[in-house]
Parts: C-alpha cells; structure tokens; sequence
C-alpha cells in the first residue's frame, strides 16, 4: 500500500521574463537512487504564453536548484502560444514526459523522451486528430449526451476565421508508471 504524506510546497513567479506572470501546474518525479526530486512547472510570461521551468528540490520542501531558463520552449507550430501542463513518468531507463501544446485555437497532448531528466527530445502530438465539428455531429446522433460537453459554437466555428479548425481539445494525459503484461504503455522506433 502506497502512503502519502501532504507537504506544502509554493513556487512563486519571479521576475525573470518566462515566468513573471505565474507558475503553476507542475510534474514531479523523485529519482529512485537519489533524494532528488525534479519539479517541471508550467511558466507563464506576460502576454499568458507557456514554458516549461525546472527545479530541484532535496526534499519535498527545499528548493535547491531553480532554473533561470526554461527548460522547455514552444518552438513547433502545434505550441506556439505555449507548452502547459506536464506530467512525467519513468519506464525502465525512459522519461517520459506529456504535456499540452496551445496554437491560439487547439490545445492538443503532446509527448517529448529523456534519458536524464534534462535533455529532452519532442516526440509530437498524442492525440487523435478529430475536429470537434465531426464530434459534435456524430455525438448529435445520441440524445443521453450531456450538453455540458459541447463548447460555444460562436467559438468553435468563427466566422472570422473560416481556416481555423477546432480541434477536439485533450489536455490531460497520463502515461501508467508500470509496464503491463511485460508492455510499455507506448513505444517509440
């Protein structure tokens, strides 16, 4: 049985230019052979774009190690209003890494590899690629769908910009920490 202990643990933003309008959201991973324990926060600079920041901390208190760089940019077109949200885990001697990548219009999980915790490679998009048009017209068909489900059409479909497509939106992924039936979650060639 896993046992957790609540510990408070307060990131402020800084003045530092890639996150002085807040920090938040953030991954963690404690490393097995050491008492490190890495935190990948989502950094946010003025204008509400989204890096990655990074910390170290020796205990899950004591912040002794705080990047004054992110550690990771949006730099494909998928984020290019910002990369948010990560959520890491280990398999075998692979970081696995997911995060959401925002184009101003599409918010869509995304996936970058380490081997050390610092150097990350980008993997590209998790998920599906379905327009939130096809959803809604082939979830129309079935009258038990809750209406809460369905954004604001004035958003998804904006006469301003017909080249727009809205994207089914899917922000919150999360990899099994554990191989099942000897398998990864994933596998990457």
């Amino acid at each position: 049985m896993i046992t957790f202990q609540k510990k408070e643990i307060i990131i402020e933003k800084t003045n530092l230019p890639f996150e002085n309008h807040g920090v938040l959201n953030p991954a963690v991973i404690k490393e097995e052979e050491k008492e490190n324990v890495h935190l990948y926060c989502r950094a946010v600079w003025q204008g509400i774009r989204s890096t990655i920041g990074y910390c170290r901390l020796d205990d899950p208190t004591k912040v002794v190690e705080r990047w004054n760089r992110p550690l990771m940019v949006p730099d494909i077109e998928f984020e290019r209003f910002g990369i948010e949200d990560p959520r890491i885990v280990k398999n075998d001697d692979l970081y696995s890494l997911s995060y959401t990548g925002f184009d101003g219009i599409n918010a869509r999980a995304a996936l970058v590899i380490s081997e050390d915790l610092f150097h990350f490679k980008k993997i590209g998009i998790l998920a599906f690629p379905i327009t939130y048009a096809d959803l809604v017209s082939g979830l129309k068909t079935d009258d038990n769908i809750n209406g809460r489900y369905f954004l604001k059409q004035s958003y998804c479909f904006q006469k301003t910009m017909p080249c727009k497509i809205q994207m089914l939106w899917n922000k919150d992924v999360m990899f099994f920490p554990k191989r099942i039936n000897e398998h990864l979650f994933w596998r990457y060639r």
